[in-house]
């Protein structure tokens, strides 16, 4: 049986986002909106989901076969996968013009 961990609902930036505060703001099967603050200021991020086999064994570098996670879009792939818009407005029609596709 396959399995699928979704991204928590809210979470705080690691790496190359560390501290940045997330939080979702609509979730379909194949897209997300999240909030993005770092504090101070704040934007919006839409990105079709993908999900990642887990890692079992590190020293092995094994990965499951049955069980995913949903992974968060790297800076490489906004563009490609992922958008990110200052404007709410213009997030939510992204991210609905993904949904409908």
């Amino acid at each position: 049986m396959i399995t699928k961990e979704h991204l928590p609902i809210q979470f705080t930036g690691t790496g190359e986002v560390k501290g940045m505060k997330f939080s979702s703001v609509h979730l379909h099967p194949r897209v997300s909106l999240f909030k993005v603050s770092n504090g101070k200021t704040e934007h919006f991020e839409v990105f079709l989901r993908v999900y990642a086999r887990k890692l079992e064994n590190f020293a092995e570098r094994r990965y499951s076969e049955t069980e995913y996670k949903e992974v968060y879009p790297k800076a490489k792939e906004f563009g490609v996968r992922a958008w990110s818009f200052r404007s709410y407005d213009k997030a939510v029609e992204r991210y609905k013009s993904l949904r409908e596709e």
